[in-house]
């Protein structure tokens, strides 16, 4: 067998002998045998426990050939499986949209890898993804993250470059109520209490799980600077699950 890469050209010089010649006619039968190409399509994340579709395309200038996709994990924890046969091996003979269902998050990133193999066992083509799945937590306190789209303004606000958090500042503008702030009367104070729940997409499709938190805040109007006012207990925090709406925090 003679090894040879795609873009390899070879030359091949055939003829025929008999131990009779002009006895007997020759003949000689050349068959081409080629090798199918297939593209996978890109594929970025499958959620867990929701479907994506890529699509492989089959290139083959012959009969259809069998063609394997396999599903694996390369390193560490994540799994998915192909939604037609609920498995990580498939067999196609033709262009395909192939559907694959996320089981596992993905402890790394780019770990599951699907790929496709020939009759003999030859990789054709692969393509790595990751099973996402979001996990969402509640901070309060140090620096504010580096990837916040945020980072940047909060820092205008506290005049810092590099931001913490659990620290309120307000401009004298507007309240935390959306009213106008400026012509409040000093000793004036407002309070802000809010329920909300959040979580993360993905293409537009739901990738983690409901966090609901809460903020409580209470500003009072001085001369200079506003300033916090913590003459209700409990007043001037955020955290997980949900708050009175009440001024005084009483249901």
């Amino acid at each position: 067998m003679l090894p040879c890469e795609n873009s390899d050209t070879i030359q091949v010089d055939l003829t025929v002998a008999n131990v009779a010649d002009g006895l007997f006619d020759s003949s000689l039968v050349v068959d081409f045998v080629a090798k199918p190409k297939v593209k996978i399509g890109d594929l970025v994340a499958v959620i867990k426990n929701d479907v994506a579709t890529v699509g492989v395309i089959v290139s083959s200038s012959t009969q259809p050939t069998n063609i394997t996709l396999l599903l694996s994990t390369r390193g560490g924890t994540g799994a998915a499986q192909f939604t037609s046969n609920n498995s990580t091996t498939m067999t196609i003979t033709q262009t395909t949209p192939v559907e694959i269902k996320g089981l596992t998050e993905s402890s790394t990133r780019n770990n599951i890898r699907i790929e496709a193999k020939d009759d003999q066992g030859k990789k054709l083509d692969d393509e790595d993804f990751s099973v996402l799945w979001v996990t969402l937590s509640l901070r309060t306190s140090g620096g504010v993250s580096s990837e916040n789209a945020a980072r940047a303004v909060i820092g205008q606000f506290q005049g810092n470059s590099s931001p913490t958090l659990g620290t309120v500042y307000h401009t004298g503008l507007i309240s935390v109520l959306g009213k106008l702030w400026a012509s409040a009367a000093v000793g004036t104070t407002r309070r802000q209490r809010l329920n909300l729940n959040e979580f993360a997409t993905y293409n537009g499709k739901k990738a983690s799980a409901d966090m609901p938190w809460f903020s409580r805040m209470s500003i009072v109007r001085t001369t200079g600077r506003d300033a916090i006012i913590n003459d209700v207990p409990g007043d001037n925090v955020a955290g997980t699950g949900a708050t009175p709406l009440t001024w005084n925090l009483q249901p």
